[in-house]
Formats: C-alpha cells, structure tokens, sequence
C-alpha cells in the first residue's frame, strides 16, 4: 500500500472525505501533504500506522467503549447503548440530564444500556460510573430521515424547479425577480403544483454584479437586490428607465446599471420625505438592525477598496 493509499485509510476512519466531483465534473482528490495536515488537524500524528495506531488505541482507551457523541433515531424508541464494563464490573450507574432540564438516572447490568424512556428531540447529556471509571458522552436524538408533509406522505405531488434568473415577465429588466416568481408560484398552485423550488437568493456583491454564483455571497442572511421588481417601488411612475438589457444570457452588468440608480433614487426620496413609504423603510431598517447595518457597512467597504484596487477579497483590505 502506498503512503498516499494509506493517508487515505487514515482519512476515512476520522470521516475526511478523500474524492468529490465539482459542479463542472471536475474529480478532485486531495494530495498526500493535504491529508496530513487535515489529519495533523484532528491531533493525529503524521505517520499514517502512528496514526491509526493512536486511533485505535483511543477507542481501547474510551470510558465504556462509547464515543463523544452517540446519535439515534427518535423513531426507534428507548435509545440502546452498547458497552464495554471494566474488568471484573458488572452493573454501572447512569444519569441522564435531558436538555428540556429533566433528569432521569438508574443503573445497567451487562454489556448494553437501555433507557427506560425515549427522549425528545434534541441533544442530551449521559454520564456513567462504574468500578471508579467516570465518563460523560452527548446523546443526540434526531429523526431517522426528514418530516414529509401529509401531502407528500399521501403521494401525488408535484412541483418545479426554476432559476429566479432565468424567468421573464412582461416588464423584462433582464433579469427574473420577485413578482416574477410571484407569478410562477399563483400559475403553478392554479395547476396543482405544491411546491415551487429556486435557485439561492443571497445577497451578493453590489461593487461588481458579474461576481454572480450564488455559492459565494457575500451575505447569506439577505437577499440579492437584483431580484427586486423595481417597477413596484413606490414612486417608480415618475422616474426614467434606462432600456433594459436584452439577450439570452443575463448581463448582470447591464441589469445592476439599471436598477441600482432607481433604487438609490428611492433611498435618498425615503429619507427626506416623511410619508407611510418612508415609515415603512425606517421600519425595516430598525427591524433588520446590527446585522442589517453591518451588512450594510460591508458593502459599502468593499465597494470603497475594489475602487481603490486592494482587490476583490476582503483578505486584502
């Protein structure tokens, strides 16, 4: 077996994936010097036998043979645990400390711990003694796959998928927005559709919209101007818009130019006039509050040093 072969060994048994295909089908697959500092990461020695052999000997060496973290199905009912007694030990003693608060405690004869309840949802803290051995492990419960609704429980639904991007309305700014998808969302339900999935909508960089993937925003909290419909803002009837941008692809150039001056137009009118639209913006602000302001201030960083050329990566600043 190769070093590389056996680094890869190592990897798996601490749960660091050693192969993944991009989004382009591009295989990519770590470097021996990658997965020993990934390895050295998990406080393993750089030696792949060291390190399986440090492996092992934490699992000998675990109180009761339990790992840190136990997980099991809510729907199995009373969790059962297996162990491993001390020489010469027969029974241990358990408590339970659930995270609602509550404690239960007993105690266990034989090589398993059967819990007299099942547990709620949620993550729990176990200790056990025995034969002057003391150790405490987090027992986590969790559903053995995801809730389906009664729906789709009952079979016979169906939905579609959309980029948000791609849809177009009859007010085409060039790119698809929220009462596009509005549309999309009423014409689908009207058809039976139950469900309408979408692209992510982060927030990306306003300094430069042709940074587009949605996997890499620059807030995952807020949402990309660019899909707001424009035309619904308050006040919109009175102002010019440029033409939009036309073309099979979006030219998120193009579309940012025309909507940023509109919206910055509604911002500085929203601060100086003191109707029930600027109350709904002073409203919003307040109620997004330090992570809107921060966001905010990123932003406006970011766009202050692209200009200034320290680059695109706040790493540089």
């Amino acid at each position: 077996m190769s070093r590389l072969d056996e680094l890869r060994r190592v990897a798996g048994l601490v749960g660091i994936a050693t192969r993944h295909v991009d989004a382009l089908g591009v295989v990519h697959e770590p470097g021996e010097e990658t997965l020993e500092r990934l390895i050295a990461a998990c406080g393993l020695p750089a030696e792949p036998q060291k390190a399986a052999e440090a492996l092992a000997e934490a699992e000998r060496e675990a109180p009761f043979g339990l790992p840190p973290l136990a997980v099991v199905a809510a729907e199995e009912g009373a969790p059962v645990l297996a162990l491993r007694l001390p020489d010469g030990v027969a029974a241990l003693e358990w408590h339970l400390r659930r995270e609602d608060g509550a404690r239960i405690e007993g105690r266990s004869a034989g090589a398993e711990l059967r819990l007299p309840e099942a547990l709620p949802l949620g993550y729990h803290r176990l200790a056990l003694a025995a034969g002057g051995t003391v150790s405490e492990i987090d027992l986590a419960v969790a559903p053995a796959a995801c809730r389906l609704g009664e729906a789709l429980e009952q079979g016979g639904c169906w939905g579609l998928t959309a980029q948000l991007y791609g849809l177009r309305g009859a007010r085409d700014c060039g790119i698809g927005d929220f009462s596009d998808l509005a549309e999309l969302c009423r014409d689908a339900g009207r058809l039976g559709a139950a469900v309408v999935g979408i692209n992510p909508l982060h927030a990306l960089f306003a300094a430069e919209p042709r940074h587009c993937s949605p996997y890499s925003p620059s807030s995952r909290l807020w949402l990309d101007y660019l899909y707001l419909d424009v035309t619904r803002v308050p006040g919109f009837a009175g102002e010019a818009m440029a033409p939009a941008p036309r073309g099979p692809l979006v030219d998120y150039a193009a579309v940012a130019a025309l909507k940023r001056p509109l919206l910055e137009t509604a911002f500085r009118r929203f601060r100086r006039e003191d109707g029930p639209f600027a109350a709904e913006f002073r409203a919003f602000r307040e109620a997004g509050g330090a992570a809107l302001a921060d966001f905010a201030t990123f932003e406006a960083l970011h766009e202050h040093f692209l200009a200034a050329g320290q680059g695109f990566a706040w790493h540089g600043w």
